[in-house]
């Protein structure tokens, strides 16, 4: 084993997962939260159980709390504002967030979704992320309906406790920030349905609508018998059941292979959202697939030697993944290639291990370059999307002590720690 010493160390991620709820990145990233800077906007929107507006709901306006995980929300609006006999609802001039990068969110709870004159289901509870206050249009006309509720809930997961109880520590507002924008992968907010994503981005649509059929089971009814199916396999193992549908989605989401069948099962014999899905999955976990930034893909679809072998996550939430090949691709939070062709130099190889260090420096072990003329391998050094220097920049490694390197990890005195494989 060698060790180096450079810098210090932030993260190292020894697997590929790039997917949402607990396989989307939502929690990496650390930030500090912006100065107070109020702004006044207008906000308009519907509240949709299933294809069929909910009359009566009562609309919240939140912005994510900043003491924690899980910690209180706290609600903007100053007055009571319902929802009409068409669902729609507008807020002007009710509300001023404390910063335009506050996270904000709606939610619509109870009303009546069709159920006759003086109908009303307490159980309702539904939300729609909206992300940063200061990027919210006048113009924009914001969907609360279950597709953005489980939108919400795959993506922000780690951060809530309950609808008025989501948020992060006030040093991980990036983090909370880039779990706002992956809800939006997830669906449309000013549509209602699920997103469409850029060509390099798949998820799993046919999912999304299964899980929003099984909780319109339950929106469309008083809250009662229609609840139960989807209340009771909600119900965690030795858990309470849930009583309103947000607490029922984020149990799912949370205990993704608890009772699948039974949340397939509470879909209604009429479910509004066409869903690809007949039979149960093997979970309800979300995934979103990235492809692009350099990263090899096989026409066959069985991985070569050029695949994927490991990858790393940097203090902006910055996924890096290292090829077998020795290409060095990175992503955005949300899947967008920083770079078409990736980074890396034509003679390496065997890319086998990634660190990331305080300078948001990229450190790839390269097993097979230059043993063509020697040497067996090398450490890379690649300047990172922070780190200040041109990002991309490369500084080869290699010493005698270098024996086809496997991994690379650090310690927190900046230390690295290098693994040759033979």
């Amino acid at each position: 084993m060698r060790r180096v010493t450079t810098g210090s160390f932030l993260g190292l991620f020894s697997a590929l997962s790039l997917a949402i709820s607990c396989l989307f990145v939502t929690g990496c990233g650390m930030g500090t939260s912006a100065a107070p800077d109020p702004v006044q906007l207008t906000v308009n929107g519907g509240v949709h159980g299933g294809q069929q507006p909910v009359v009566g709901a009562h609309i919240a306006l939140y912005v994510a709390g900043n003491a924690g995980n899980g910690s209180a929300s706290s609600s903007l609006l100053t007055r009571p504002v319902l929802s009409d006999a068409n669902g729609n609802f507008s807020i002007t001039g009710d509300y001023s967030c404390p910063s335009s990068t506050a996270q904000v969110y709606l939610v619509a709870t109870g009303g009546n979704p069709g159920l006759g004159s003086g109908g009303n289901n307490p159980a309702l509870a539904m939300m729609a992320p909206l992300g940063s206050c200061g990027n919210l249009s006048p113009t924009q006309f914001i969907w609360i309906n279950e597709v953005t509720t489980v939108a919400a809930a795959w993506a922000l997961a780690p951060f809530t406790q309950g609808i008025s109880h989501i948020g992060a520590s006030s040093t991980n507002a990036r983090g909370l920030a880039n779990a706002f924008l992956d809800a939006q992968l997830i669906a449309d907010t000013s549509k209602g349905t699920v997103a469409t994503l850029p060509s390099n981005l798949t998820t799993e649509p046919g999912k999304i609508n299964a899980l929003a059929d099984a909780m319109a089971s339950c929106i469309n009814s008083d809250g009662t018998s229609g609840c139960s199916p989807l209340f009771s396999a909600a119900t965690p193992s030795g858990g309470s059941a849930p009583t309103n549908t947000w607490d029922a989605v984020i149990n799912i989401v949370k205990n993704p292979g608890n009772n699948v069948a039974g949340v397939f099962s509470a879909i209604g014999p009429q479910p509004p959202f066409a869903t690809t899905l007949t039979q149960a999955p093997n979970d309800w976990t979300l995934s979103l697939t990235v492809t692009g930034g350099g990263m090899f893909v096989s026409a066959t679809g069985v991985p070569p030697d050029e695949s994927p072998e490991t990858v790393g996550i940097d203090s902006q939430g910055n996924v890096w993944v290292g090829d077998h090949s020795g290409i060095l691709s990175a992503f955005s939070p949300q899947g967008t290639p920083l770079t078409s062709t990736g980074f890396g130099a034509g003679n390496a190889g065997e890319a086998f291990g990634l660190a990331i260090d305080a300078s948001d420096n990229v450190w790839l072990t390269l097993a097979e370059y230059g043993s063509h003329n020697g040497t067996k391998g090398s450490i890379g050094k690649f300047a990172g999307a922070s780190s200040g220097a041109s990002m991309g920049t490369s500084t080869i490694y290699t010493d005698n002590s270098l024996n086809f390197p496997y991994a690379i990890a650090a310690d927190s005195n900046g230390n690295f720690f290098i693994a040759n494989s033979r």
